[in-house]
């Protein structure tokens, strides 16, 4: 099964590359680092949570559209969630929420210098996990997670002539990710600075 999953990799990755070669749109993997972090109504001022450091990975395709402009969406695996302490019988405990999301965000490209992009654009997301973890690894199912993401992202880009680039992006959800019955008087949404690092064929 593994040999076959590795000839079918190979094969579209191929393909890619042709299809990349051909009409001039660029494929590539892309990786990188989540200061992932959950931003509540500012009447909530009671709750101290702190950023959550963790990762994201994915595809990303770029089409030119102009000169200077070019669509590029991406298919991308993120943990998101935040890092908060509860007090436990006296003691401080450091709890992390872990919602890992499938995310597409769609981003406008301009280049205004060589190499370097800004980018905007919407991001939709769909939560794969959602689990609170402690200091000792023991995870808790949570519940009452709205299943869907939506928001927008922007920030700048550097493209090496090589093949290489790098990005550095904010994003800030529009969708409550509280979905239980007080969820109209509970408000808390998705906040993220994401850097990352790829290489287009």
């Amino acid at each position: 099964m593994k040999k076959v999953i590795l000839i079918i990799a190979a094969a579209l990755f191929s393909f890619n590359v042709a299809l990349s070669q051909m009409q001039g749109i660029r494929i590539g993997p892309k990786a990188g680092i989540n200061f992932a972090n959950l931003s509540y109504d500012e009447s909530y001022d009671f709750l101290e949570t702190k950023m959550k450091i963790s990762h994201h990975f994915g595809i990303v395709a770029e089409f030119p559209i102009l000169e200077r402009f070019s669509i590029q969406p991406e298919l991308l695996y993120a943990d998101q969630g935040e890092k908060y302490e509860i007090n436990v019988e006296g003691e401080l405990v450091t709890m992390r929420t872990r919602l890992n999301y499938l995310n597409l965000p769609v981003m406008a490209k301009y280049y205004f210098v060589k190499g370097f992009s800004l980018e905007a654009g919407p991001q939709v997301g769909i939560v794969l996990y959602s689990k609170s973890v402690d200091d000792d690894g023991d995870k808790t199912d949570i519940e009452d997670i709205n299943p869907f993401d939506f928001g927008l992202t922007a920030g700048l880009g550097y493209q090496f002539d090589v093949g290489l680039f790098v990005q550095g992006r904010y994003y800030r959800g529009l969708l409550n990710v509280n979905d239980s019955v007080n969820k109209d008087d509970f408000k808390y949404v998705n906040d993220i600075f994401q850097f990352s690092v790829g290489f287009k064929f």
